[in-house]
């Protein structure tokens, strides 16, 4: 007979071949003393209108991963404020949406000094969650790259309508309320006469991820000219593998880099605060966490999860 008490919550996506979400909040419902159910709901496009109104009544705490993390909106009663400013949702609660995806890059960023000039790799969803975070973290001068100039585009034509800014030139704003510069790069190739020095540069691409492992964001001689010239700080939201072709990159000429699993696992946490409505704590985040790696070695641990060839 089912336990009532336990607690229903799980994972939405497509296609969801691997995913290490399980791990990560069945140890969260350990560490917490509560007994939780934790379920994937792989998805297909098709089907994903019919079966979602199902989901919501029987599942009340989930997460939401791509490609559903817009469409999962229309089935909800509400958002939260940064939900509708990103557009974008990766946790319900009781058919409320709401987004961590920032707080876990704002955690994941936290151990290391606050840079003067982040760039930020990618135009599609995670990146616009990695821009505004760097808004509310008041990064001074803030830019952003990517390999279509469509893509990017749209994404500087959206940014303009949310936030006050006055345009200093076709690519670059001035927020009106902070005076953070913010600059869209309209080609790659623009990076080599961008006479500005990045402390910080931010792959928020899938890039590199699993099975696609010799994947970089950007053409080599860029990646190359940002990282030979700048010598900046790598932050790469990819986890499996550990280490992607770009990090990799960084490590050869001994920059300070790391992987999104950190990330991913500051927005488990940040979720079971909405779930259970507890206050967030950073320094409870960060002792989980690092009981988290003293308990599964992420360097095995990733590669433990990916999933068999013939699946």
């Amino acid at each position: 007979m089912a336990n009532k008490n336990i607690i229903k919550s799980g994972l939405i996506g497509y296609p969801l071949n691997y995913s290490i979400s399980p791990d990560i909040h069945n140890f969260l419902y350990e560490q917490a003393g509560r007994q939780g159910e934790y379920k994937l709901f792989r998805i297909r496009p098709e089907v994903f209108a019919e079966r979602m109104d199902t989901i919501l009544k029987e599942y009340p705490y989930l997460n939401v991963t791509i490609p559903y993390k817009k469409e999962i909106i229309s089935h909800l009663q509400g958002t939260s404020d940064s939900a509708r400013v990103l557009g974008v949702v990766n946790t319900v609660a009781y058919e409320l949406g709401y987004n961590t995806d920032g707080i876990g890059l704002e955690l994941a960023l936290a151990e290391w000094p606050k840079p003067d000039h982040a760039m930020i790799i990618g135009a599609g969803n995670t990146s616009r969650t990695a821009l505004y975070t760097l808004l509310d973290l008041k990064i001074p001068n803030i830019s952003l790259i990517h390999r279509n100039i469509n893509t990017i585009k749209k994404l500087k034509l959206e940014f303009a309508g949310i936030i006050k800014v006055k345009a200093l030139s076709a690519r670059t704003f001035e927020s009106i309320p902070t005076g953070q510069i913010i600059t869209f790069l309209n080609t790659p190739e623009e990076i080599f006469d961008f006479d500005k020095k990045i402390d910080l540069l931010i792959d928020t691409t899938s890039a590199g991820m699993y099975p696609e492992l010799d994947q970089i964001p950007l053409p080599n001689e860029i990646i190359e000219h940002i990282l030979i010239e700048s010598k900046p700080k790598v932050f790469d939201v990819v986890y499996n593998p550990i280490r992607t072709k770009l990090l990799k990159m960084a490590d050869e000429i001994d920059l300070t880099a790391k992987n999104g699993l950190s990330m991913l696992f500051y927005q488990a946490y940040a979720s079971h605060s909405i779930w259970f409505e507890e206050e967030y704590s950073v320094e409870k985040a960060e002792k989980l966490w690092r009981n988290f790696v003293k308990k599964f070695n992420p360097e095995k641990f990733i590669v433990e999860h990916w999933p068999d060839p013939a699946d």
